[in-house]
């Protein structure tokens, strides 16, 4: 039994499955730009109509901010990682009907990377960014894609980052003879985050090198 949903109202029928049509890979995630979630009680978006994020002067405008709409952009991350969060389990054998668990929920997903060879100084800034209460990042790829998410997958108008928490940047693990000094990257997304995923190919600009 799964009680993944506060509110589950079955409709008449089955809910549809729409027919996959487009493949979609993040492949590997080399730069991440980051955001405040919000600015007071309102959230940062993209309104696509006005400023498409496609374009680069949208990312430039938002760089240059003097609000709480300012976006950083990352150094290159090495080895990222991420583990998709599992259910949130209750019961099983001599606790729940035939043994078998409910699932509640889903758990968070952790996602790590490295950050080699940094003057320890940039690490510092970057540290600056665990005292920020709500964060958000939109993710970029090796072909230059911008990862977020939007309000509408089939027809999006707005287009914003990822909400994380935890953000962490740990202190130097040197590499000694062999390996490059190394600062490690840590996040956790929270559950359901990859719902409403959005890639956004630039126009006019290669979002790993131009931003």
């Amino acid at each position: 039994m799964s009680t993944l949903c506060s509110v589950c109202v079955p409709t008449a029928e089955i809910g549809d499955i729409t027919p996959v049509t487009t493949k979609v890979r993040l492949n590997e995630i080399q730069k991440f730009i980051i955001q405040r979630t919000a600015t007071g009680t309102t959230k940062n978006v993209i309104t696509i109509a006005s400023t498409n994020p496609n374009i680069l002067a949208t990312w430039i405008a938002l760089k240059v901010a003097a609000d709480s709409t300012k976006v950083q952009i990352s150094p290159y991350i090495d080895g990222p990682e991420s583990e998709a969060g599992g259910p949130r389990e209750s019961g099983g054998p001599g606790e729940t009907r035939g043994g078998i668990p409910r699932r509640n929920g889903r758990e968070n997903t952790p996602f790590s990377a490295k950050i080699l060879d940094s003057p320890q100084s940039l690490i510092a800034e970057l540290k600056a960014y665990e005292c920020e209460d709500e964060l958000s990042v939109f993710l970029i790829n090796e072909c230059g894609n911008i990862i977020g998410k939007t309000d509408d997958t089939t027809t999006p108008t707005t287009f914003f980052g990822f909400p994380i928490q935890s953000f962490f940047v740990s202190d130097l693990n040197m590499g000694q003879y062999t390996n490059s000094d190394s600062n490690m990257l840590q996040w956790n997304f929270p559950a359901n985050w990859s719902d409403d995923l959005h890639v956004v190919v630039p126009a006019n600009f290669d979002a790993l090198v131009e931003l």
